[in-house]
């Protein structure tokens, strides 16, 4: 069911995606540092948009890759005291007073 619900989401959004870029097809003039180009504004806004999704992807994967560390790290603890667990509960009990 769930992969259905985002089939639709993301079919829509491609179909407003196509609305949009057909809706925008003027020519702008992109001017930087070593020239000047002209390209449709749909395309300009994807392609900056696509780069702000990289920069925010390479931006997150420094905590993403912290937290996967810690995960294992916090895997390996909770298996020593799983063992260690299993070996206290074999030890028989003395009842000495």
């Amino acid at each position: 069911m769930a992969r259905l619900i985002s089939f639709v989401v993301l079919l829509v959004v491609f179909i407003f995606a196509v609305a949009f870029a057909t809706l925008n097809v003027d020519d702008i003039q992109l001017n930087y540092y070593f020239g000047a180009l002209a390209m449709p504004l749909s395309l300009s806004l994807a392609i900056a948009t696509a780069f702000g999704v990289i920069i925010g992807v390479i931006a997150t994967m420094g905590i993403v890759i912290r937290m996967r560390r810690k995960l294992v790290k916090l895997r390996k603890t909770i298996k020593l005291t799983e063992k260690e667990l299993t070996n206290l509960r074999k030890l028989p009990i003395r009842d000495d007073h």
